[in-house]
């Protein structure tokens, strides 16, 4: 499969006709998005069924890149690999036939058109991205409501999936903030919307959701967007005040753990030192150089996709 060029997988031609500035005004940590095109090749050239065949039987993709689910019933890795995580690909596939969802992990490090696109996506947003693949049986559900910490983009490529969104339990979570059916309410539906191939949706992070597949094989990307956060900025911001100002690096008083302790005291030093951090941020650059290095790092994980230009040997008979 022939990679497809920057320009045919910027984020503008991802949410076409929808513009990248009212996406980011309206869209973004907001609200979903539901592009219907009536292209059903229109994303052709990422992937296709072909290629899903072709890397679970060639590839030799393991457990838990390659990961099974299944809404009503319970699956492990055991039941569908041999030794530790080797797959036996008859299993996954006669788990398939009986309504199970196979997904695949991490394709964008072995398949160059969803590396590509995934470099554009990172590209335009300043932060590391991540891309599944969900290969989903006839009229079956792979998970149940749920939400994810990150926000996704639903490329759907073949067939089509029925999408119901709920409440929003956590606004915004982090990465540490997992959905958790025993803690958070999923909510009544809030959107429902089908994606047919060519179409394109786009789920805040914090949105409980689910998806059933219609009466054809569905297969579908998401693209997970690895944001940065003001709470990752302000952590080391407080880190790097700690380092320079022992005042930060201070005991708690001895026995504040008890009913006794004075805690109108222990606020009013709380308050001191954040308004320390206030002088820290009026005087100083730290912020400057905190935003320096999650710039570094995140350049520093996108290295170039590079490709050899073999030359043109002549080969001569002796």
């Amino acid at each position: 499969m022939v990679g497809p060029s920057a320009l045919a997988t910027s984020l503008e031609w991802l949410i076409s006709p929808v513009g990248k500035e009212s996406f980011f005004q309206d869209y973004w940590e907001k609200k979903p998005l539901v592009v219907n095109r009536e292209q059903r090749h229109y994303f052709e050239s990422l992937f296709s069924l072909d290629e899903a065949d072709r890397v679970l039987t060639t590839l030799d993709r393991r457990y838990p890149d390659v990961t099974l689910k299944n809404a009503n019933r319970e699956i492990t890795g055991d039941d569908y690999t041999v030794g530790d995580d080797t797959l036996d690909v008859a299993k996954v596939y006669q788990f398939f036939g009986e309504g199970s969802t196979i997904a695949f992990a991490y394709l964008d490090t072995v398949v160059p058109s969803l590396a590509s696109f995934r470099r554009n996506l990172e590209s335009e947003f300043s932060c590391l991205c991540q891309t599944n693949v969900y290969l989903t049986p006839a009229g079956a559900q792979g998970a149940k409501p749920h939400y994810d910490t990150h926000d996704v983009f639903v490329l759907q490529i073949a067939g089509s999936k029925q999408w119901t969104l709920y409440g929003t339990p956590v606004e915004l979570p982090l990465a540490a903030q997992d959905f958790d059916p025993a803690v958070h309410e999923e909510g009544a539906p809030t959107l429902e919307f089908e994606l047919k191939a060519g179409d394109v949706g786009y789920i805040p992070r914090g949105v409980v959701h689910d998806a059933r597949s219609g009466d054809n094989i569905s297969l579908h990307i998401t693209a997970g967007i690895l944001r940065t956060t003001w709470t990752d900025v302000l952590l080391e911001f407080v880190a790097e005040a700690s380092l320079s100002d022992p005042a930060f690096r201070k005991s708690l008083p001895p026995g504040f753990a008890w009913e006794e302790f004075d805690r109108v005291q222990a606020r009013a030093t709380l308050r001191d030192l954040l308004q320390q951090l206030l002088e820290q941020l009026s005087t100083k650059s730290n912020v400057e150089a905190i935003l320096d290095r999650f710039a570094d790092e995140f350049i520093s994980a996108c290295p170039p996709l590079l490709r050899a230009r073999w030359p043109r040997w002549r080969l001569s008979v002796a």
